[in-house]
């Protein structure tokens, strides 16, 4: 597992397999079944797959966030 919980062995040309939770033991977080720990996991996994720009996928930033924040505030779509 690499140290942005993908499960390198099921790595290809066209798609890479990420884990989370209990399943990930053993791997760069010790925390991996905690509520902390998945959203670390979850984290960690989508700033792979913006680091290898992967479609429709960005890095999460503030600016982006509250702008999604008050989408959801005013029933918006995202």
């Amino acid at each position: 597992m690499a140290n942005d919980f993908e499960l390198v062995e099921m790595r290809n040309a066209q798609g890479k397999v990420y884990a989370a939770g209990a399943i990930t033991f053993g791997g760069p977080y010790a925390a991996v079944d905690s509520f902390l720990g998945l959203q670390y996991a979850c984290l960690r996994a989508v700033d792979g797959l913006a680091t290898a720009r992967a479609p429709g996928v960005h890095s999460l930033n503030p600016i982006s966030s509250l702008g999604q924040w008050l989408k959801w505030v005013f029933n918006q779509s995202p």
